[in-house]
């Protein structure tokens, strides 16, 4: 069926609002790639530059290079684990969401930037993380074949 001869007005093309939650996990799910792939990225080239321009690599750990490559590692392993749908996919998706909000706050401890909007993107997705894995998960989503009780 295309999207386009679909009539809009029905009420069975919809999905019930309580499976929002689902939906915004998967989106997040997809989110934490990104996440990882661009840090590691940003990680990578700031120690390549710094190597070779002669430059010791800083060892604090809100650093360019150490602080992107471990939000790199955890939204990496947030990815895979909520993808896996392994257990402990949910704490890695809040330490995940908790990291890209440090990632914002983190130029404001560490003046890395002038811009102070400079990393709104992983703030806005980091508080939606947290709204969206903190939501307790209904017990037919855990395990849909539940017995009926009469």
């Amino acid at each position: 069926m295309s999207i386009f001869t679909r009539n809009p007005g029905t009420f069975s093309d919809h999905k019930e609002l309580s499976e929002w939650p689902v939906d915004l996990r998967k989106v997040m799910c997809w989110s934490f790639l990104y996440w990882s792939i661009w840090d590691l990225t940003l990680s990578l080239r700031s120690i390549v530059y710094l190597r070779e321009h002669s430059f010791p690599i800083p060892l604090n750990p809100l650093s360019m290079p150490i602080f992107t490559l471990l939000v790199a590692l955890i939204c990496g392993a947030a990815w895979l684990t909520i993808w896996k749908n392994k257990t402990g996919a949910k704490v890695w998706a809040l330490l995940a969401s908790v990291i890209l909000i440090l990632l914002f706050v983190r130029q404001f401890v560490i003046p890395v930037r002038t811009i102070w909007h400079h990393n709104v993107p992983a703030l806005i997705y980091g508080v939606v993380g947290l709204i969206v894995f903190l939501k307790p998960a209904r017990t037919t989503e855990l395990n849909p074949q539940l017995p009926e009780t009469d």
